[in-house]
């Protein structure tokens, strides 16, 4: 990649495409443009199925096997961000069952404010 005299943005393909085109030119904010129409969306699957795969496919019984029976499941794994933290002077207390805290629960859980900082910060 790399800026011309005129501001435009060149990048330079590793191989040539089967036009031959070896590179593309483009505007800075076309470039910007195509960059963030490949940002996929907040919160969404990357991967999505069609056909006899899709979730509520009538035929996926046929197509995908069943998850083996024996020994116990599997162990689930969370991310160790959502436990409180554990200090040797602070209390241990069950986690919360919301998704959503105060801010100054927030700094309790990520930097272990000790009670009187907590307070003040209320």
């Amino acid at each position: 990649m790399a800026w011309t005299r005129d501001g435009k943005v060149v990048y330079r393909f590793e191989r040539p495409w089967k036009d031959g085109s070896k590179m593309v030119v483009f505007g800075p904010l076309v470039l910007i443009e195509r960059l963030a129409a490949l940002v996929p969306r907040p919160r969404r699957n990357l991967v999505t199925y069609h056909g006899a795969f899709a979730p509520g496919a009538s035929h996926r019984v046929r197509v995908v096997t069943p998850p083996p029976d024996e020994g116990p499941s599997p162990p689930s794994f969370r991310s160790l961000q959502r436990r409180p933290h554990t200090h040797a002077k602070a209390e241990h207390k069950e986690p919360r069952s919301r998704r959503r805290y105060t801010w100054w629960e927030l700094l309790i859980r990520s930097f272990g404010i000790s009670g009187a900082a907590a307070e003040h910060a209320r």
